[in-house]
């Protein structure tokens, strides 16, 4: 059996002895994919944040896009030493920007890519809680420590248009890290 190339250039398949034919394959993460060729990787920034209490949010996202927005990973480190806190994810609820509060503009992880990210982007200043949040449901709860440390959702967090995810600690402490996200429309 002869297997042609479906773009009429005539490249012929090379096949081994057993009749298997030869692929390249080259494995990347989705986040991998769709910077690469799509250009639409981020991460947002969290700087040296202080946090005055406990139970306040730290980060919120809302996506005003109309391609759903996909929350891989959190990475945070808290800069007290030796100090743990507990950190919780909530998805949906409804985010009203107050006072408090700082806009984070996300960095395009392509710098070939020219594209900016679309949504609500805040971190906690320092002055009070971040903003008027009705809280969504719970998507997940982690442990953070001085060192730094990724909490990865392999099913992600995902944004569709309007819809939010915020991040509170339990404890009054001083964090920094960042926020891991994409956008993508799986068809």
């Amino acid at each position: 059996m002869l297997i042609e190339d479906g773009v009429g250039k005539g490249y012929k398949a090379k096949v081994d002895d057993e009749n298997r034919i030869h692929v390249e394959n080259i494995s990347l993460t989705y986040e991998q994919h769709v910077n690469e060729v799509h250009g639409e990787a981020y991460i947002m920034d969290l700087d040296a944040i202080t946090l005055n209490s406990a139970g306040e949010y730290f980060a919120v996202i809302k996506n005003t896009d109309d391609i759903p927005l996909h929350i891989s990973a959190i990475t945070l480190f808290m800069a007290e030493f030796s100090d743990t806190a507990i950190v919780e994810a909530y998805i949906g609820g409804t985010f009203v920007y107050s006072a408090n509060g700082t806009v984070v503009v996300p960095t395009n992880m392509n710098a070939g890519s020219g594209k900016t990210a679309t949504g609500l982007f805040y971190k906690n200043d320092g002055v009070g809680d971040l903003a008027t949040i009705v809280q969504g449901s719970i998507a997940g709860r982690y442990m953070f420590d001085r060192i730094a440390t990724r909490w990865q959702k392999e099913s992600h967090w995902i944004l569709p248009k309007n819809q939010c995810l915020m991040f509170i600690c339990e404890k009054s402490i001083r964090l920094a890290g960042y926020i891991s996200f994409y956008y993508h429309n799986i068809q």
